[in-house]
């Protein structure tokens, strides 16, 4: 009885760490799927919601945004976490770097 009652406890105690990690998720796909979003309209260096739904865990929500550079264009971004703020300094600096990274990849030729 005692091994039971401990094994569902490690179970529910591993369940509450992994499910936020994994539910927090970002991907970069392709600026050709919003081939539609007028770069020139936007200030460089500015975030775009582009979609934003509640999923089933509380405080979560999945947020489509774009990042604009003139670097590296409009860049996709699928978000899985807290509510995305589009004047959030700190986030426009990974997404800045990402860019970068983008940018220089492109012209490598990797």
């Amino acid at each position: 009885m005692y091994a039971k009652s401990l094994g569902f406890a490690i179970a529910l105690i591993l369940a509450i760490l992994v499910l936020p990690s994994s539910s927090y998720a970002q991907s970069r796909t392709a600026t050709e799927s919003v081939a539609d979003i007028d770069t020139s309209t936007h200030p460089n260096g500015s975030i775009v919601i582009l979609n934003k739904e509640q999923t089933d865990v509380p405080g979560y929500v999945h947020t489509q945004y774009a990042f604009i550079d003139q670097l590296c264009g409009a860049q996709l971004v699928d978000h899985y976490g807290p509510p995305v703020d589009p004047n959030d300094k700190e986030l426009k600096l990974v997404e800045q770097r990402a860019c970068m990274e983008i940018a220089m990849n492109t012209r490598d030729g990797d």
